[in-house]
């Protein structure tokens, strides 16, 4: 039954057994009937597991099913800002592809959109602000990489936009210096 599975699935996450509490609460998610109030929790406590096993990608998504299914629910700021740092987690590095750094970033402005007096609101903004100093240092990178191969007007191109898209980030003054 589903109340015995409910069980189950939290028995096994409050053990630390996280693949198999995910497998449960998976099951949960399309075992309980929409009206369920344990419903909006099972997704929660899916994507929780399938974040303490590593699987960051996977509860993002989970986060963003609560969002989408449950828009009122009191978990949508928490998943919103969960989320954020599930796509963080999977940008590694400023000179990578910066989809889920962009992906991070929605969903961390969504946040602040949608629940501007929530919890997590100033952990949000400090999110924002590492990752727009990330960008930062991505454009400045590829402006310093065109300027060490004398392709002056690209990397021009590059410190601009730095300077005009991250004007408080680090990396910022080293970009009006370059382009001195």
């Amino acid at each position: 039954t589903a109340d015995s599975l409910w069980n189950a699935a939290m028995a096994e996450y409050k053990a630390g057994h996280f693949d198999n509490a995910a497998k449960a609460f998976e099951q949960l998610t399309l075992d309980l009937s929409a009206r369920d109030p344990r419903l909006p929790l099972a997704y929660y406590y899916l994507a929780q597991s399938q974040t303490k096993n590593g699987e960051y990608l996977l509860a993002a998504g989970t986060y963003n099913r609560l969002i989408d299914a449950f828009p009122q629910d009191t978990l949508v700021d928490d998943a919103f800002f969960l989320s954020g740092k599930a796509y963080q987690h999977e940008w590694r590095k400023p000179q990578l592809d910066a989809t889920y750094g962009k992906s991070a970033v929605t969903a961390f402005q969504s946040l602040l959109a949608a629940y501007p007096d929530s919890p997590y609101g100033q952990r949000a903004r400090n999110e924002l602000t590492k990752l727009d100093d990330w960008f930062a240092q991505k454009d400045y990178d590829t402006g310093y990489l065109y300027l060490k191969r004398k392709a002056y007007d690209s990397a021009i191109i590059y410190f601009k936009d730095v300077i005009k898209l991250h004007p408080n980030a680090r990396k910022t003054r080293d970009a009006y210096l370059m382009l001195l």
